[in-house]
């Protein structure tokens, strides 16, 4: 069941992902302890040039953060949201950047099933701050 975002802790991050259709998804990072709890199967992803100009370019990544990452933060498993058709890093966009920078050619995520992260949707938010989030994100994909 998805979380209402009066539910979240205000620690919490929220990572917001665009469909190709244009729909929003607004995703409580929270999932991130709820993968480890649960031992949610970690697979390796080949990281190629293109899939990190996009990360770099579509998920606000911000260059700053991608310097100040300790190696020991930039092997933690990224978290990765199954759709039918595609996938979507809800969190290590960063550590996604930095190891492929590195030298790395993979990195480890989670690979989230739909069952599982569409309990971390958050809901309740209003038309016009879903749309304010849109707008970040977008503005974030082209800094």
């Amino acid at each position: 069941m998805p979380v209402h975002w009066t539910q979240c802790d205000p620690k919490d991050q929220m990572f917001t992902f665009i469909a190709d259709s244009g729909e929003p998804f607004h995703f409580n990072t929270s999932l991130d302890k709820a993968c480890r709890e649960l031992n949610v199967p970690i697979v390796e992803i080949q990281l190629t040039p293109a899939m990190v100009e996009h990360v770099r370019t579509h998920n606000g990544v911000e260059e700053d953060h991608v310097v100040r990452l300790t190696p020991t933060e930039r092997d933690q498993p990224i978290l990765l949201c199954l759709f039918n058709t595609t996938q979507c890093v809800v969190d290590g966009n960063h550590r996604f950047v930095r190891r492929f920078r590195d030298g790395f050619n993979t990195i480890q995520a989670h690979a989230i099933p739909e069952s599982l992260w569409r309990q971390y949707l958050i809901t309740g938010i209003t038309p016009e701050v879903s749309q304010f989030f849109v707008d970040e994100t977008i503005k974030g994909q082209s800094s």
